[in-house]
């Protein structure tokens, strides 16, 4: 099932000091682009869940709100290591004294190091661990039920353009006919009209006829650009993340859609492939948001 890189979803979970809440967004981007807010307390987390957001979420431009609601328990018991703190302060007095440095050490500047602090054994981290993962998958999996729904009605428009391209292209036959008739008849006018009837080799004349016309035939064109469309049908309903895929073969229809057109020589046609062009572009349109 195709699904839209566009949605929304959110997840909840408690613990026994609070609730953790996760909202992620999800807008069309051609790589995978995430932008992750969350408390600085819970930093330790962010690789993790950036991880999981990629593994999960494959493509689009992904934002992460994580917030928390606290029971008003402190989530961490503190206690200071004393013993590292009173090494600090003589370090701080020696440099002091050493450079004639004027002032004195607050205890603010100390709080500012890091790893003077001892943590009781049991802060519930692995709780509150537990609580993360389990808002977060409730999450990824509420925006992918939104990306899958969206994701539906653009499979809907693409099997629609794929068709009219196809009526096209099946519109093109009728023409082809009339078309090598008036090819004929365009040399025969010029030949008349510049060179003597009795100067003109008609076996010469034949050959080249037809060297030109194989030069113009579309054939191979009307099978490469069908063998494209049934092509792009078939990945889109088979494979889990498709859009990529989609991309390239559309470049290849357009491909086929160009040459049929310039080597038309026809008016009809030429009518008809404007319409595959305008339908082509439409579904590269819906394509840039497909996961």
């Amino acid at each position: 099932m195709l699904q839209s890189m566009t949605g929304f979803g959110s997840g909840r979970s408690t613990w026994s000091k609070g609730q953790v809440t996760v909202e992620l967004r999800s807008l069309n981007n051609k790589f995978t682009e995430i932008s992750l807010k969350m408390p600085q307390s819970d930093s330790t987390f962010e690789q993790e869940v950036r991880n999981l957001i990629n593994k999960e979420l494959i493509r689009g431009k992904i934002m992460i709100l994580i917030s928390e609601e606290n029971s008003g328990e402190p989530l961490v018991p503190i206690e200071l290591d004393l013993n590292k703190i009173k090494a600090l302060l003589a370090q701080f007095e020696k440099a002091r004294k050493l450079f004639d440095l004027e002032g004195k050490i607050k205890i603010k500047d100390v709080l500012n190091f890091p790893d003077i602090y001892l943590q009781s054994p049991t802060t519930g981290k692995e709780e509150k661990y537990q609580a993360y993962w389990e808002a977060l998958r409730e999450a990824i999996v509420a925006l992918k039920i939104n990306r899958e729904a969206e994701g539906s009605i653009l499979a809907q428009d693409l099997i629609l353009r794929c068709k009219l391209i196809d009526d096209a292209l099946k519109a093109v036959p009728p023409f082809e006919e009339n078309r090598i008739k008036q090819m004929r008849n365009k040399f025969d006018q010029l030949l008349k009209e510049h060179i003597s009837q009795d100067g003109i080799n008609r076996d010469r004349f034949e050959q080249e006829l037809i060297f030109y016309i194989e030069k113009l035939d579309i054939t191979e064109e009307k099978i490469r650009l069908k063998t494209h469309l049934d092509y792009f049908r078939e990945v889109m309903e088979k494979e889990e993340y498709p859009g990529k895929k989609l991309g390239f073969i559309t470049q290849e229809i357009g491909r086929e859609i160009n040459t049929l057109g310039a080597k038309a020589n026809d008016a009809s046609i030429q009518r008809l492939v404007v319409g595959m062009k305008d339908e082509l572009e439409k579904m590269k349109e819906q394509l840039s948001n497909i996961v």
